[in-house]
């Protein structure tokens, strides 16, 4: 086979697995949040009083109820659950809200750290050896949503030693968790993790801060994304509470002004160094855009659902979830994640527990992959541009939304999403500010039909209205495989044209002089 022909075949070869180039580079981290753990569940409780008490005609999962926090039985489940689908990530992060939904005066602070203490120890005996990151949630505090801006340097303190926190965050990081619940971890020379305490910002806090920036901890993240430039490297954001409202109860925002905004501004001026952002709850399955004031997207953040199955509106329950996601540093992008739940109506019948001895049977619990996300949207991956893409395809397609509606809740069936309610689930995923969320909800750039085209920037531009339709995402891979097609016919005439030219030209002896070489 002469060189060109070899060379011809390596470029088609490579041409073929171009697509799955980078899966060979992919590294695997875990996300479990809102666990809710609820010591005081109990079988024989009373389902209207969040699983509390001693009731002869009890009928309750050992496993959990819509109407419960989590009990201790779905934990380890659920820990061992991700110990089965993947033995060996990178990371785990787990983004807040351990303890359960309860009133203040129930709980005490010994309860609460020996909650954090307990679900701690199963974490690292499920994953001895591996990188836990834990994040504190507004319930992992007592009174729940209390987060004083001064004197809570003790508190801090007790969970690196009441919780076993001291031996997960990096000794050089005490100082700055102690300051402000906020650390650094590094992963390796290219990724390090940045872990914020987004409850001091929050509405509900009952001790709004007061000063310009409480703990110095949004100075202390400038100062991250500097070092992450100067020095080459990519971070991913994590925290419990996100930006943004909550897209099935728009009331307030979950973050106060000014606080919300300088966050946002730090993420969008170095949005460049930050591969993604990761967050819990909402106890729901959704996704942020962050886009400057000229309407360009710069960063993106995914929001995953709770272990709690516990209602979270009126009417919505939710499945038991833990993420899964793949990513390529050198890339700074997302590949994909894969949703897991696990279906609590299916575990309430007599063979995963046996309601005369009130105890659960030794049965593995039918933990299922929910979906894979580029698999559901379309997608190749879940950078910037795909995510973009995903929000504009649920943006129009009310087919592909009604799937997005149903994973917001893991796979439980709810009412009916209105058109109001449609509005305000896209709105949610790109306003994260009370200015710009009212602008969409009073429709100032939502048509009633929405169509929408993309302002020719350097990045990708919030949707705007327009008088004619965005290409379907089908039409789009027909032009994109029609292009590719022609390309490769290019590159094979003039492969071939080479090969002609060249026996043509040495048409006479040249095989044998190759054969005369290899005697």
């Amino acid at each position: 086979m002469a060189k060109t022909e070899i060379l011809f075949v390596f470029i088609l070869i490579l041409m073929s697995t171009m697509g799955y180039s980078m899966a060979g580079n992919a590294g695997y981290f875990w996300q479990i949040s809102d666990l809710h753990m609820d010591q005081n569940y109990s079988i024989r409780g009373d389902s209207k009083h969040m699983c509390h008490g001693n009731m002869s005609n009890s009928t309750i999962s050992p496993y959990g109820n819509y109407n419960c926090d989590a009990p201790w039985d779905l934990i380890k489940d659920t820990i061992s659950a991700m110990k089965f689908f993947h033995p060996t990530p990178d990371f785990i992060l787990w983004t807040g809200d351990i303890m359960p939904h309860l009133p203040d005066k129930d709980v005490t602070w010994s309860e609460v750290f020996s909650g954090l203490f307990n679900a701690t120890n199963q974490m690292l005996k499920t994953f001895p050896g591996h990188i836990l990151l834990p994040v504190i949630g507004n319930h992992d505090v007592h009174p729940a949503n209390l987060f004083p801006e001064t004197g809570f340097d003790e508190v801090y303190v007790n969970y690196l030693t009441k919780a076993k926190w001291g031996n997960l965050i990096p000794n050089d990081q005490h100082v700055n968790f102690v300051k402000g619940g906020y650390y650094v971890k590094k992963i390796d020379n290219q990724l390090q993790i940045i872990v914020m305490n987004t409850n001091i910002y929050l509405s509900h806090n009952k001790e709004k801060p007061k000063s310009e920036d409480p703990g110095g901890q949004l100075q202390w993240l400038k100062d991250q994304l500097i070092s992450a430039k100067i020095n080459s490297y990519k971070v991913i954001i994590t925290a419990h509470a996100p930006p943004g409202y909550f897209e099935r109860n728009p009331i307030e925002p979950f973050l106060v002004s000014p606080y919300s905004e300088k966050f946002v501004q730090l993420v969008i001026d170095y949005a460049d160094v930050i591969l993604t952002q990761v967050y819990g709850h909402t106890h729901t399955d959704t996704f942020r855009l962050f886009m400057d004031s000229h309407g360009v997207v710069r960063s993106h953040g995914f929001i995953a659902p709770s272990v709690s199955p516990l209602k979270i509106t009126a009417t919505n329950g939710i499945n038991p979830s833990i993420r899964l996601y793949s990513y390529d540093v050198a890339e700074n992008m997302v590949l994909d994640y894969e949703q897991y739940y696990l279906n609590i109506s299916d575990v309430t019948g007599s063979g995963y527990w046996n309601r005369d001895k009130y105890e659960r049977a030794n049965v593995e619990l039918p933990w299922k992959l929910l979906y894979t996300a580029t698999e559901l949207y379309g997608v190749n991956n879940l950078n910037l541009l795909s995510l973009y893409h995903v929000y504009l395809d649920i943006s129009t397609n009310r087919e592909l939304f009604e799937k997005y509606y149903l994973y917001n809740v893991a796979g439980v069936k709810t009412e009916s999403c209105s058109e109001t309610c449609h509005r305000i689930h896209i709105c949610a995923i790109t306003e994260l500010t009370k200015t710009d969320m009212d602008k969409c909800m009073n429709f100032h750039h939502f048509s009633t039909s929405p169509a929408y085209t993309v302002k020719p920037t350097d990045g990708h531009s919030r949707p705007v209205p327009a008088n004619r339709k965005l290409i379907s995402r089908q039409m789009r891979f027909v032009i994109l495989g029609v292009a590719l097609g022609l390309f490769i016919m290019l590159i094979i005439m003039t492969v071939i044209a080479s090969v002609f030219c060249v026996r043509r030209k040495f048409s006479t002896g040249f095989r044998y002089q190759k054969h005369n070489v290899l005697q």
